[in-house]
């Protein structure tokens, strides 16, 4: 009996015991966080030091960024400055160019500038104002006398709509002293306008002034009338 158990063992019972060997190749299992080693550009350092690196480059980056800004801001303001300076004439505000003129026609006093002092007020209302269109007459004492047009080429007339404040405007010029000034009398001929102004102060008239007019308020002739005036000499004409 136990023989025959014995040839069992050994019978074909025996080979379905035989494990196979495998025919492909078995891959050995991924430890846990391979994945996330395998991405990690920086391999063996640990995650502290990663967030400082990139929190110092990221630093980096907004520092080169906020400077390269600022230098292009610089040179778009240097860049406008010069637009500024070569800006189209015909757009430049019209108050800018008023004040320009006048400059120029200040500096266009050529002796004053050459001996590095300010116009004087005889200066300024001959070259200035009258546009240096007017002989301008004064007395040896330095008082206005006169103003009359020059009718040569290029002389422009000059408008004066209301004499009373061109005489008080001026006041210092005629060297005299007065507080009030009123219209006396006034003609018309076929050409020109005079009207005649008093000069008082007080209740003593000081002068007359004669102002002659052509178009429109344009002035022609302005004389002016003393009590003594035939004690009083009129100087050379200021040109």
């Amino acid at each position: 009996m136990s023989s025959e158990n014995d040839d069992n063992k050994g019978g074909p019972n025996e080979d379905n015991k035989v494990v196979p060997f495998p025919t492909h190749k078995i891959r050995k299992p991924k430890p846990e966080g391979g994945q996330a080693e395998a991405n990690n550009p920086l391999p063996g350092m640990n995650p502290a030091r990663r967030k400082t690196l990139v929190i110092s480059l990221l630093s980096i980056m907004i520092m080169a960024t906020f400077v390269a800004t600022k230098v292009n801001m610089n040179h778009d303001t240097v860049r406008a400055d010069r637009d500024l300076a070569s800006v189209d004439p015909q757009r430049r505000d019209l108050n800018e160019d008023l004040k320009l003129a006048k400059k120029i026609s200040r500096q266009s006093l050529r002796a004053p500038a050459s001996r590095g002092r300010e116009p004087t007020p005889e200066e300024i209302l001959s070259h200035v104002e009258l546009a240096s269109s007017y002989a301008v007459q004064y007395d040896k004492d330095g008082g206005l006398r006169s103003i009359e047009f020059a009718h040569q080429s290029g002389a422009q007339p000059r408008r004066i709509a209301a004499p009373q404040d061109f005489l008080l405007q001026h006041q210092d010029l005629f060297r005299l002293h007065f507080d009030n000034v009123s219209k006396a009398e006034s003609i018309r001929d076929n050409e020109y306008l005079t009207e005649i102004y008093e000069l008082r102060a007080k209740d003593v008239t000081v002068a007359k002034v004669h102002f002659q007019f052509h178009n429109d308020q344009e002035l022609n002739l302005m004389k002016v009338e003393l009590p003594d005036d035939d004690k009083r000499q009129p100087a050379a004409d200021d040109k």
